[in-house]
């Protein structure tokens, strides 16, 4: 059976990578129990939106905003963040980025998975 879900997981990866669904210059950024990842998204010839992120080892993976708001940074939850066809999106420091907390476990290349609202998955691996 896992051979199964590795194989399918294959079949669907490869697929969001001929639609040009990618992810490019992942970078991990820790602060002990919590991190963040800056990396560039090249949306495909579809609409995607991510519904949810993993990573082995870690309690909450999440979509952040960072904001200026009555002169205070602010930094808020994105829920379901959807990347239009032929778009880039930039996670970078000060604006939209993924969070991490509860790290169990040191993090060496972690591999984010990301599940879309459709049911597809893309997983990437970030340096560090």
């Amino acid at each position: 059976m896992k051979y199964i879900s590795t194989i399918m997981t294959m079949l669907i990866t490869t697929t969001l990578m001929a639609c040009g669904f990618h992810i490019e210059n992942a970078k991990l950024n820790s602060f002990g129990k919590t991190a963040n990842i800056h990396a560039t998204i090249i949306a495909g010839d579809t609409d995607k939106t991510i519904q949810s992120l993993s990573i082995k080892g870690v309690k909450r993976t999440e979509i952040h905003d960072m904001k200026m708001s009555y002169g205070v940074m602010t930094m808020s939850k994105i829920k379901n963040l959807t990347i239009k066809a032929g778009t880039t999106l930039e996670f970078k420091k000060g604006g939209k980025h993924i969070m991490l907390m509860g790290i169990k476990e040191k993090l060496n290349n972690p591999k984010v998975i990301i599940t879309f609202t459709d049911g597809t998955t893309y997983s990437f691996t970030v340096k560090k």
